[in-house]
């Protein structure tokens, strides 16, 4: 009797008989989200901007308009490599581990998008925002 096994068993059978390309591979997407990771961070930001963005809404977790707010960040709606603005009406407060698993999901919709959608603006830097 022939055993016809689909994709997902043919690749576990690849990978339980060549566990070193199993390594490999584990070891390039952790580097490929690392660098996603630095992408996102490297997008133009404007500081003022931001600074008017908090000065008009007030921090979630203290009130304060201005300085830290602890557990929350600056979250833009549409993210800027996806095409969003830099803009106050485009930012917004989210909490810190929400707003990682929204910048995952922009990835996601950028590189469905286009390749060089990620590429765009990127200035090399890591503002602290």
């Amino acid at each position: 009797m022939d055993l016809v096994l689909s994709q997902s068993q043919k690749t576990e059978e690849c990978f339980k008989s060549k566990p070193m390309l199993f390594n490999q591979l584990a070891k390039s997407a952790l580097i490929l989200m690392m660098g996603l990771a630095v992408i996102a961070h490297s997008l133009p930001r404007d500081k003022t901007e931001r600074d008017r963005f908090v000065r008009s809404n007030p921090c979630p977790a203290n009130g304060n308009t201005k300085g830290p707010c602890p557990g929350y960040e600056v979250d833009h709606k549409k993210a800027l490599m996806n095409g969003g603005k830099d803009k106050p009406d485009n930012m917004q407060w989210r909490r810190r581990e929400e707003h990682k698993e929204k910048t995952k999901q922009d990835f996601e919709q950028c590189k469905m998008k286009s390749a060089m959608c990620k590429h765009r603006g990127l200035r090399g830097t890591n503002p602290s925002n």
